[in-house]
């Protein structure tokens, strides 16, 4: 009996091939579809779902209204932590976190650009939950001048040697001590 039905779609798919062809191009498409967005909205939803608290974590944002346009922005002034630790109980903490595009890292008189470079405050790692390799995150940023690198820009700007307790500089204008790797982090992070 299956044998039976199989041959006849067969043979129905070889005498109509452009309608064969339409119908099995749709399914096709649609099943892709269908895996892109579900690949998509996973992925999606998985960001920072791997911090400890990451149901007490909240960024903020600006709205801005000039006349008919809306301007959305993550982007805020550095007092806004300031004002959320003043006027609101509820916060437990606030970051702030500064994005520095390129800078130039000078290592001895090796220099790299590198693409993804923050300035935080102290208490990043209490908010956020980095595993570490070597260091403390409680105090690796406790002390001004510090840093904390991720294991891949460690490896790529000290080889395999240790380098906390070594110093670096951020475009000829900030001396900063390694105080910790941090393992290297997702694309989700």
């Amino acid at each position: 009996m299956l044998k039976n039905q199989i041959l006849m779609a067969i043979r129905n798919l070889i005498r109509q091939k452009g309608y064969s062809f339409i119908n099995i191009a749709g399914l096709t498409i649609g099943i892709a579809s269908c895996i892109l967005i579900l690949l998509f909205v996973t992925s999606e939803l998985s960001y920072d779902r791997h911090y400890e608290n990451s149901s007490r974590i909240y960024r903020t944002g600006i709205e801005a209204v000039f006349g008919d346009s809306h301007l959305f922005s993550a982007y805020t002034s550095g007092s806004i932590k300031d004002a959320l630790d003043y006027e609101f109980g509820e916060v437990e903490e606030a970051c702030r976190l500064y994005h520095i595009a390129r800078p130039m890292i000078r290592v001895e008189n090796r220099s790299f650009v590198e693409d993804n470079f923050f300035y935080a405050d102290s208490n990043f790692f209490r908010i956020f939950t980095v595993p570490f390799i070597k260091g403390d995150p409680a105090t690796a940023l406790s002390r001004p001048n510090t840093v904390v690198l991720s294991e891949e820009t460690a490896h790529r700007l000290f080889g395999n040697d240790d380098p906390v307790g070594e110093t670096i500089w951020v475009n000829e204008n900030y001396l900063l001590e390694i105080t910790g790797i941090a393992r290297n982090m997702t694309h989700n992070y």
